[in-house]
């Protein structure tokens, strides 16, 4: 039997909070391209694939890595670096403090 894909299916790992207007993990978050996620999010590594579009800030305690065509509507705020894609719109500002 062949095994699935992890990014095809929605994972929630336990402690993972939906605050007021974000979730918010300790551990890393990794999201599968063409995402559309409409509260912002917060963890460790956040790492998001193309054309994901998220609907408020992101902030990662450790790296950000965006794809190409990703779409943030809200402030993006780093811990260590930032990498990101072609095409990449942020509406708000990038602050990276590594």
């Amino acid at each position: 039997m062949f095994g699935t894909d992890p990014l095809e299916e929605l994972s929630i790992p336990d402690g993972t909070q939906i605050k007021e207007h974000d979730l918010v993990t300790d551990g890393d978050v990794f999201i599968g391209g063409q995402s559309a996620i409409e509260l912002g999010v917060r963890g460790g590594t956040v790492v998001a694939g193309e054309r994901v579009s998220i609907g408020g800030d992101l902030e990662a305690d450790g790296d950000c890595r965006l794809d190409m065509w990703c779409e943030i509507d809200g402030n993006v705020l780093v811990g260590s670096d930032a990498y990101l894609g072609e095409r990449v719109h942020i509406t708000g500002q990038l602050i990276v403090s590594g």
